[in-house]
């Protein structure tokens, strides 16, 4: 998380401040039995250690990468929109998987595959 926040310019401490991000480990921890002090691990260290930093759980990483790149937020808006209204929300190889009826992704659809 340390170096992903540095990377977008982003101060981490401003992450975990934020009344978001507070409700987000409460919710996480009622709702998915997650308790908040297992949702981040800090480690102390200097040049000499290489895994000093601070790290997340696999379940903030989405929430996380969503606060530090707006672009990335309002691709996943769009991919769950696809995902509710059955149109296409993934590529491959071979291009587009389309939904059962063979309908082609609604133009937001077709926007966000290429974020």
């Amino acid at each position: 998380m340390t170096k992903a926040a540095k990377h977008f310019g982003k101060d981490l401490k401003e992450f975990f401040k934020n009344k978001g991000t507070k409700e987000y480990f409460k919710a996480m921890e009622v709702m998915g039995g997650i308790p908040p002090i297992t949702l981040k691990q800090a480690k102390r260290g200097n040049q000499f250690v290489a895994d000093a930093g601070t790290y997340g759980h696999p379940k903030l990483a989405v929430f996380f990468a969503r606060w530090l790149d707006v672009r990335f937020a309002v691709w996943c808006d769009l991919m769950i929109g696809c995902a509710s209204s059955y149109c296409v929300a993934t590529t491959s190889p071979r291009g587009v998987f389309r939904s059962p009826q063979r309908r082609l992704p609604k133009r937001s659809c077709r926007l966000a595959l290429s974020y």
